[in-house]
């Protein structure tokens, strides 16, 4: 029996160049949540364009993009009533995937990830990080990789999974 899962991504790195016909064919109000979410956050979205001001430049103002896409994404599938057994968030998915399954608002959902984006840089005295992901090693191997570094293992997915 098939099984149908919902995700939504943790963040945009790049465009293909298609996604500007998609959102205005699909998403008609697109530009007016820009607007509502700038008068939310007192970060201003409304220049937003996916071909020459995308804002992947700016990490929380590509947050809040792809959280604003993702939600328009959520009402069209709650609005076809389309049965699914699974739903996650990815990382800052997380916040769409609240939205969808109706935990939090659209407005909180903005909100939560301004909040969370600036609890990190307060704890990075630096402002300077990495991330890395680990795959196929094991934790001792992987511990004595990170022995020497200034690094730490933050999540662990499974047993070769860091």
């Amino acid at each position: 029996m098939s099984k149908i899962a919902i995700l939504f991504p943790a963040f945009v790195r790049g465009y293909s160049g298609m996604e500007s016909g998609f959102v205005n064919s699909m998403f008609p109000d697109f530009k007016s949540k820009l607007s509502l979410a700038s008068g939310i956050i007192g970060s201003d979205l409304t220049s937003f364009d996916f071909e020459t001001h995308n804002f992947l430049d700016n990490e929380l103002n590509s947050q809040y993009i792809s959280y604003i896409f993702c939600c328009e994404l959520a009402d069209k599938i709650n609005k076809t009533q389309l049965s699914f057994d699974f739903t996650a968030g990815y990382s800052m998915g997380i916040y769409a995937m609240f939205y969808f399954t109706g935990s939090i608002s659209w407005e909180t959902g903005l909100k939560v990830i301004k909040k969370a984006f600036e609890s990190v840089m307060q704890s990075i005295p630096s402002n300077t990080f990495g991330m890395g992901n680990i795959i196929g090693l094991d934790q001792s191997d992987v511990d004595l990789l990170v022995k020497d570094e200034d690094a730490e293992v933050i999540n662990v997915n499974g047993s070769h999974n860091f």
